[in-house]
């Protein structure tokens, strides 16, 4: 079940997601690393997908997340490793997981339903492989969307909706730093701290899992 309403579902304008306040999102990221990261750092060039080329001190940081597990496997594990069979040890021991539930709605650009009809993009633009130049470029782009909410005040959204490279239907978020006070931030634990669930997600997936 997504956890996105599209456009007019969300009583937002077509090109446009909500993801409604009370949601849990998750974010994968090193075990030493805090999971509040909004990157590059400013005066930095980006690094991840959906990153500005280079950050100025108007320009927005990227954090990313995911409704489920499974994109958290898809967007950092599998694109870190390159493989579809993972050992469990190394899974443990090199990547953590971090639950993040909003205290209000996010509206984010939508890259999933009106990628091309609404913003001109089509999907092997935003799926791109690294280093990432062109997809850098669009969020720099996007990032100075506004749209015009009810009562007729413009308002700017919170981040990008996308899927992920690996499997389009696996929905991830790329949250720009100007949300970041609708994330509260939960409890920090190895990814795979729970095997019987990781399992579940990687056959899920067709991902093979072994000590």
């Amino acid at each position: 079940m997504s956890a996105l309403r599209f456009g007019p579902d969300g009583a937002l304008p077509a090109g446009y997601a909500r993801c409604a306040a009370g949601t849990t999102l998750l974010r994968g990221h090193s075990p030493d690393k805090a999971p509040d990261w909004f990157g590059p750092a400013v005066d930095g060039t980006g690094v991840g997908r959906f990153d500005v080329p280079l950050r100025t001190a108007d320009a927005p940081g990227a954090c990313y997340l995911s409704p489920t597990l499974e994109g958290v496997l898809l967007e950092r594990v599998i694109r870190s490793s390159g493989r579809v069979v993972l050992s469990y040890r190394t899974v443990l021991r090199e990547h953590a997981v971090t639950s993040a539930t909003l205290n209000r709605d996010l509206v984010l650009i939508d890259l999933l339903s009106a990628a091309w009809t609404v913003h001109g993009v089509q999907m092997h633009e935003i799926t791109a492989l690294p280093p990432y130049r062109e997809t850098q470029q669009l969020a720099h782009r996007l990032s100075r969307l506004s749209f015009m909410q009810a009562g007729d005040t413009a308002a700017w959204p919170d981040g990008i909706a996308y899927g992920s490279r690996f499997g389009a239907a696996h929905e991830c978020i790329a949250l720009w730093d100007r949300g970041a006070t609708a994330v509260t931030w939960g409890a920090t634990t190895p990814l795979g701290a729970d095997r019987d669930v990781l399992a579940k997600a990687c056959n899920r997936l067709g991902i093979g899992l072994h000590e």
